[in-house]
C-alpha cells in the first residue's frame, strides 16, 4: 500500500540526475512512497527521459517520469519562486505553460503544477539545502566524487526519514545522492538503440582499460586530472599488458586526437559530432559512453568527476582517480 508521494525535481547533468532519482527510488520503497520524477530538459540536459532510458519500474512501488519545460515548477508558480529561488521571475511565465506547450501537454501541466503547488512547505527541501551541506564539507576540493556522497549520506540520513513519518506529498529538488543504496543504477536501462551502440563499441571484449577524461567546464577535473597524467598512467599498463586496448571516454576532441597520436591500434572510442548539452543527440552519445566505460575491466577518472563514478558503480569496477 502506498502512503505517500514524492516529488522529485533532479537537477544538473546525466550523471547528478541519475544518481538523485536512483536514490530517491530506495527511499521511496523504504517509506512505500510513489515517485514521480519530474525531468526538466534546460541546458544541462535538454533530452527527454525516454530518449535514453526505458520507462523506471519496481515491483515495490510507482514510478513515473514526466518531461517538463525548463523552469518547472519554479518560474511558473509564485509559491515555488519563495521556495526555491533566491529572484523570483515575473508572473507571466506561468501564462508560457500554455502558449509554448501543445494543447495535450499544456492542460497536463497546468494539472501537475496546482498538485505541486499544495505541498506543504515543510515538505519541501530545494538544491540549496543539499548544497549548504556539501559546502561544508572539510577540503571539499581535495575529495573524490564518493567521499562527497558519503559526508552529505551522513546528514542526509538523519534529516530527510522525518519528512516521510506522516505520509505527506513531499517535493525534493537535488542534484546529489539522497540515501545510501548499496547496490546501484539497476532501475535504469538504456533504451534498445543504446544498448545496441554500446555493444558494437565493446561487446564481449576482455583486456579492455576505460579511461574518462573531464575537460570543458571542470575546473577541478582539468586542474587536478591532466590529459598528461593519463598518457603515463596509459602507458604503464600497456607495459604490463601487451594485449590491452583502451576504451576512451571524454568531452574533448583533442584529448581523442592527443590519445590516437600515442595509442592509435589500442584505442577505442566513440565518433562524436557534439558535446553540447542541449544536443539531444549529445545527451545519448554520453549514455552510450557511460554504459561502454562501465563494461571495462577497471576504470581510470578525473577528479569529482560523477561521470566516472557513475560508470564505475553501474558496473561494479574499481575506480582509480589519476592526479
Amino acid at each position: 500500500m502506498v502512503l505517500g508521494k514524492l516529488y522529485l525535481k533532479p537537477l544538473g547533468g546525466l550523471c547528478n540526475r541519475m544518481r538523485c532519482i536512483d536514490s530517491a527510488i530506495v527511499l521511496c520503497e523504504k517509506y512505500k512512497y510513489e515517485l514521480i520524477v519530474l525531468w526538466v530538459k534546460d541546458h544541462a540536459l535538454n533530452c527527454g527521459f525516454d530518449k535514453l532510458f526505458k520507462p523506471l519500474t519496481s515491483k515495490k512501488i510507482t514510478i513515473s517520469v514526466i518531461d517538463l519545460p525548463t523552469g518547472f515548477p519554479e518560474r511558473y508558480s509564485n509559491r515555488f519562486q519563495n521556495l526555491l529561488l533566491a529572484r523570483p521571475h515575473p508572473k507571466r511565465f506561468r501564462r508560457l505553460l500554455l502558449v509554448k506547450a501543445d494543447p495535450f501537454k499544456a492542460v497536463s501541466n497546468l494539472r501537475l503544477l496546482s498538485k505541486v503547488e499544495k505541498v506543504d512547505k515543510t515538505k519541501v527541501k530545494s538544491n540549496h539545502f543539499f548544497s549548504d551541506i556539501y559546502a561544508s564539507v572539510p577540503d571539499k576540493h581535495e575529495k573524490h566524487v564518493k567521499e562527497l556522497d558519503n559526508w552529505l549520506l551522513s546528514k542526509t540520513t538523519i534529516l530527510l526519514p522525518n519528512m516521510f513519518s506522516d505520509r505527506k506529498i513531499i517535493f525534493i529538488e537535488s542534484c546529489y545522492r539522497l540515501y545510501d543504496n548499496k547496490i546501484r543504477y539497476v532501475d535504469f536501462e538504456p533504451i534498445d538503440i543504446i544498448v545496441q551502440r554500446v555493444n558494437a563499441l565493446i561487446n564481449a571484449k576482455k583486456n579492455v582499460l576505460g579511461i574518462h577524461i573531464r575537460q570543458t567546464d571542470h575546473a577541478m577535473a582539468i586542474e587536478k586530472s591532466p590529459v598528461a597524467k593519463f598518457v603515463e598512467m596509459a602507458k604503464k599498463e600497456l607495459d604490463l599488458n601487451p594485449h590491452l586496448e583502451l576504451y576512451l571516454s571524454t568531452d574533448n576532441h583533442r584529448v581523442i586526437n592527443t590519445f590516437k597520436s600515442v595509442f592509435s591500434n589500442r584505442l577505442i572510442y566513440q565518433t562524436v559530432t557534439s558535446y553540447n548539452r542541449n544536443s539531444p543527440f549529445a545527451i545519448q552519445d554520453a549514455v552510450v559512453d557511460l554504459y561502454a566505460l562501465s563494461k571495462t575491466e577497471k576504470i581510470y577518472g578525473s577528479h569529482q568527476s560523477t561521470f566516472n563514478q557513475t560508470a564505475a558503480d553501474i558496473g561494479g569496477l574499481p575506480l582509480k582517480i589519476v592526479h
